[in-house]
């Protein structure tokens, strides 16, 4: 259980450091929203990466995700090496 809430904590602490680089290579940001269709929800995931991506400031959701991504595969790597938590 220690090793999921470090993971946790561990992509949380490093979303605002490597977020904005990340989406910008996943191809959000600023170049991205010039040619993006018209008809994007404001406030949809989308959106909200296509600011994130050109602004460098990531929402609060996007921590909530980075925390669950990390726990996720901090999990999956110890179910994959069968030790216990």
């Amino acid at each position: 259980m220690v090793y999921i809430v470090g993971g946790a904590i561990t992509t949380v602490v490093l979303t605002p450091l490597l977020g904005p680089a990340i989406l910008g290579m996943a191809g959000f940001g600023s170049a991205a929203a010039a040619i993006q269709i018209p008809n994007v929800v404001a406030g949809s995931m989308f959106a909200g990466a296509q600011a994130a991506g050109a602004t460098g400031v990531i929402p609060a959701i996007g921590y909530a995700i980075s925390g669950g991504v990390g726990a996720g595969a901090v999990a999956i790597v110890k179910v994959a090496y069968n030790t216990t938590y």
